[in-house]
C-alpha cells in the first residue's frame, strides 16, 4: 500500500543515517543494513497499519430489535463520510478537465500533449483499482479512502506550485504527468472502498437504492469540479493555470483527515451483527457455505473468486464499453463546444453541469428501480445501454449550446446506471470478502482500457483538424460501443436471471 511504499523509504533514509553514525562513532563490526532497514519497517509500518484494521470488539449481544433501531443513525455517519469524502475525489481529480482547456489557451499545449497527461493519470487509476482494491479488502475501507483522498490533496498543491514555479514547458509537463499519475493511484480505490462500506451496512435488497444515492456524490463533484476550480483560478489566481489545484487540493486534504476519524466502517466495529444476519437475508446456501468457511489467503480469494471468475472478466469488459461512451462525452464535450463549435468556455463549462446533473437523476432513479425488479441489474443495464444511443444521435447533431445541453441530460441520465449497476452486480458473482478487489478489477479494466483510449487515442484516431466532420469519427465510436456492450450485458443477464431465481427458491424453504 502507499504508506507501507512511504514508510519504506523513509526508514531506508534514516536508516542508512543512523548506521553510518554508528560505525564512524564505534568503528565497530558493521551493523547489517538490510536488517536494521527491514526491523525499522517492520516496527513503524505495523503500527501504521494497525490503524487500517477492521475493529471488531465482542459482541454485545443486542437483540436485532435494538439494533435495527440504532442501525440507520449510525449507518448514516459512514453514508456521509464516504459520500462527501468521493465528491472531493472528483473536485482533485475532474479539475483537471477545465485545467486541459487553459493549457492549450494560455500555454499552447496541443489536445495530444494534454492527453498524454490524462493518460498516465488514467493508467495509475486503472491499475491501482485492482491492486489497492485488493489490499482494502477485509480493512478499514472508510478510513483506507480518506487517507488516500488527504494524499491526493497534497498531489493536486504540488500540482500548482509546479505552474506557479515558472518552470521551461518540458520540466512542467513531466512533473505535472508524474505527480498527476501518483493522484490517479491514490484515488483509484475510492469506488471500491465506498462500495465495501456501503455494503457491509445494507441488506441485499436496499444496496442498489443506497448506492445509487451515494453515486450522487461523483455527480455532483464531476458536475462543478470545474466550474469550481476555474473560479478560483480566475478570480483568486489571475488566470494562472495552478489556480486550478491549490483550492481543491486544501479541500482534499481537509476532508481526508475528517473522514478517517467520523463514523464505522462495519456496523460489527460497533459490536453488533453483519447486516445480512440483523436485516435477516440469507444468501443461498451455497454461498453461505463460502462465508462461513475459515479465513483463507487474500491471494487465494484473488484467484479463485475474481480472476478465475469468467463472469467477473465479463462485468469488466461491459464495463469497458460504458467507460468509452461515458468517457468520449464527458472528458472532451468542453473541448468540442468551445475548439469545434467555437462557443464561449464559460457557456461551455455548463455542458459538464447538465451531463453530471442528469446522471444524479439517473443514478438516483435506476438504483432504485433494479431493486424493485428483484436485483435484475444487467438486464436493465441492457436495456439502458441501448437508449443511450438517442442522446448521442442528438449529442452528434447538436450545434447550440441548448442543444448541447439536452444531448448531455439524455447521455447522462442513462449512461450512468449501467456504470452504477456493474459495481453492484459484482456481489451476485463473487462472495462479501471479495467485493472490493473485484470491483477493482472491473474498475481497472473501465478505466486502463476504455478510459484510456478515449483520452490518449481518441486524438489520434479523429486526426488534428478540429471539424465536425473529423470529430464525427468519435460518434461512431460510440455508437460500436453501446452496441457491444448493451450484448455484453444481456449475456450476463441471463446467468443473474439464474441465481437470483435460486436465491428465491432457497428463501422459500
Amino acid at each position: 500500500m502507499v504508506i507501507q511504499i512511504s514508510f519504506y523509504f523513509y526508514d531506508v533514509f534514516f536508516g542508512i543515517f543512523e548506521l553510518k553514525n554508528l560505525n564512524n562513532r564505534l568503528g565497530e563490526k558493521r551493523l547489517g543494513l538490510l536488517k536494521l532497514v527491514l526491523f525499522f519497517y517492520k516496527e513503524r509500518g505495523s503500527i501504521i497499519l494497525n490503524f487500517f484494521d477492521l475493529k471488531r470488539p465482542v459482541s454485545l449481544n443486542l437483540s436485532f430489535q435494538e439494533q435495527r433501531e440504532k442501525w440507520m443513525p449510525q449507518f448514516l455517519k459512514a453514508f456521509y463520510v464516504v459520500f462527501i469524502a468521493y465528491f472531493a475525489s472528483y473536485i482533485i481529480r475532474n479539475n483537471m478537465d477545465s485545467a486541459m482547456v487553459a493549457m492549450k489557451l494560455k500555454l499552447g499545449l496541443s489536445k495530444e500533449k494534454v492527453g498524454h497527461v490524462l493518460f498516465f493519470n488514467t493508467l495509475a487509476y486503472g491499475l491501482g483499482k485492482t491492486a489497492l482494491g485488493f489490499l482494502v479488502d477485509r480493512r478499514n475501507s472508510k478510513k483506507i479512502m480518506n487517507f488516500l483522498i488527504m494524499l491526493g490533496g497534497f498531489c493536486n498543491i504540488g500540482v500548482s506550485i509546479l505552474f506557479f514555479s515558472g518552470l521551461e514547458m518540458k520540466a512542467l509537463l513531466g512533473g505535472i504527468g508524474f505527480i498527476w499519475a501518483i493522484n490517479g493511484l491514490v484515488l483509484s480505490p475510492g469506488g471500491p472502498c465506498a462500495y465495501s462500506t456501503i455494503m457491509r451496512w445494507m441488506p441485499k435488497s436496499k444496496q442498489a437504492t443506497w448506492l445509487g444515492r451515494w453515486n450522487v456524490s461523483h455527480n455532483i463533484g464531476g458536475a462543478f469540479a470545474a466550474g469550481i476550480a476555474a473560479w478560483f483560478a480566475d478570480n483568486f489566481f489571475g488566470g494562472n493555470v495552478g489556480g486550478f489545484f491549490l483550492i481543491p487540493g486544501l479541500f482534499g486534504v481537509a476532508v481526508g483527515i475528517w473522514g478517517m476519524f467520523y463514523g464505522k466502517d462495519d456496523p460489527m466495529e460497533l459490536g453488533w451483527d453483519d447486516a445480512a444476519t440483523v436485516w435477516e437475508e440469507l444468501d443461498d446456501e451455497e454461498k453461505r457455505k463460502e462465508e462461513e468457511k475459515k479465513e483463507v489467503p487474500k491471494s487465494k480469494i484473488l484467484f479463485d473468486y475474481v480472476l478465475k471468475n469468467p463472469w467477473v472478466w465479463l462485468l469488466a469488459l461491459a464495463n469497458v464499453f460504458v467507460y468509452m461512451v461515458r468517457m468520449g462525452v464527458s472528458t472532451w464535450v468542453t473541448y468540442y463546444a468551445k475548439v469545434v463549435l467555437g462557443h464561449e468556455l464559460k457557456r461551455a463549462t455548463i455542458l459538464k453541469i447538465a451531463f453530471e446533473m442528469s446522471a444524479l437523476v439517473g443514478s438516483l432513479f435506476l438504483g432504485w428501480f433494479s431493486d424493485k425488479v428483484k436485483g435484475r441489474r444487467m438486464l436493465v443495464s441492457g436495456i439502458i445501454m441501448l437508449l443511450t444511443s438517442a442522446g448521442v444521435w442528438y449529442y452528434s447533431k447538436a450545434e447550440e449550446i441548448h442543444e448541447l445541453i439536452i444531448a448531455m441530460v439524455i447521455c447522462g441520465f442513462f449512461i450512468f446506471g449501467p456504470q452504477l449497476l456493474i459495481g453492484v452486480s459484482v456481489v451476485k458473482f463473487v462472495p462479501k470478502k471479495a467485493v472490493a478487489v473485484a470491483n477493482g478489477v472491473t474498475g481497472t479494466a473501465g478505466y486502463l482500457i476504455g478510459d484510456s483510449l478515449i483520452k490518449e487515442k481518441l486524438p489520434k484516431w479523429i486526426g488534428g483538424n478540429e471539424t465536425r466532420e473529423v470529430w464525427n469519427k468519435m460518434f461512431v465510436i460510440m455508437y460500436v460501443c453501446i452496441i457491444i456492450g448493451a450484448i455484453v450485458m444481456f449475456i450476463i443477464a441471463v446467468e443473474e436471471e439464474r441465481r437470483i431465481r435460486k436465491d428465491q427458491a432457497f428463501a422459500k424453504k
